[in-house]
């Protein structure tokens, strides 16, 4: 992502921005409820569901409410011509990874799936849009319109991928291994369960923004959940745009240099009881000390950390 880009994007990731779209995600919220409820009655009063597969529909279609000005109706669909070509893409694009021959190859395209990404951009830029709200796409569209040369369509419909592709599987991911790790520890989902009853007792509203600063509990079983096993496990690679030297390395030009945010996160030196679920090490510390926020890489870090960290 370029600086211009990453600066006008920051836009659509401010609080009061965001604020803007909460009526928005709790309509998509709404929908995944109304089809829990409905597997439910059909089944009699209980239901087996793939849990992750609803969340990643569901972040799906809140990040194109966001982007694209529209959901994608997924939760409620089961799918979308778009959703598909995005993970046959994620599963190639993976493949490349592990085998760095195919890059000779010329790297991995969907043809398609650029035509489907084309095909929204064009709509929104010759159809009158019946709403004020304007979404990611339309900043970028403006931006574009003032300043060609540094944000083409080519740039905007990398960054559409950029959100389409890793904002809303890694949300999917992160909400499903938290939930697995609340079921696999009872005193943290009750711990957990208290305060989300003790906050809803007294409002049958949504919860929205304000609400979360005052959930010091959920937060935390959420900073564990992102120390355990965060999405990208592996890290993030930056490369050397010169020669560095790191400790007793010298780094040669072009190298790519990772932090592998698993080893960090699972230092019983940093974290003592590294390899337990512990929320209570964010709020009021374990073993003798609370963790620490700097050593907390799941975002990355400095001038690249992710975007949609908060």
């Amino acid at each position: 992502m370029s600086c211009e880009s990453r600066r006008l994007l920051s836009n659509g990731f401010s609080m009061s921005y965001l604020k803007a779209l909460e009526p928005l995600m709790h309509g998509c919220v709404q929908v995944l409820e109304d089809v829990l409820e409905e597997r439910c009655a059909a089944g009699g009063g209980t239901a087996t569901v793939n849990i992750y597969d609803l969340l990643s529909s569901l972040a799906s279609d809140i990040m194109a409410e966001c982007s694209f000005g529209g959901s994608f109706g997924l939760v409620r669909q089961g799918h979308h011509p778009l959703k598909t070509r995005i993970t046959n893409y994620m599963k190639k694009a993976a493949l490349y990874q592990t085998v760095p021959l195919l890059s000779l190859f010329g790297k991995p395209r969907d043809e398609q799936l650029d035509a489907i990404v084309q095909g929204i951009i064009d709509k929104r830029l010759h159809s009158q849009k019946e709403s004020e709200r304007r979404d990611l796409l339309d900043m970028l569209l403006e931006a574009s319109a003032e300043n060609p040369d540094k944000l083409s369509m080519e740039d905007i419909k990398a960054e559409m991928f950029v959100f389409l592709l890793a904002g809303s599987d890694t949300s999917a991911v992160t909400a499903t291994f938290c939930l697995m790790k609340l079921l696999e520890n009872p005193a943290a989902h009750q711990a957990l369960k208290r305060e989300l009853d003790e906050l809803l007792s007294s409002s049958s509203d949504p919860i929205v923004d304000e609400n979360t600063h005052n959930l010091p509990y959920l937060n935390a079983v959420i900073h564990e959940t992102l120390r355990m096993l965060p999405p990208a496990a592996g890290g993030f690679a930056r490369q050397a745009l010169e020669p560095v030297t790191v400790g007793d390395y010298v780094l040669p030009a072009d190298t790519l240099v990772t932090a592998d945010t698993t080893a960090l996160h699972r230092d019983s030196r940093v974290y003592p009881d590294a390899d337990k679920f512990i929320p209570e090490r964010w709020i009021s510390g374990h073993a003798g000390e609370k963790a620490a926020e700097k050593n907390w890489y799941p975002f990355s870090a400095g001038s690249r950390v992710c975007i949609g960290k908060q």
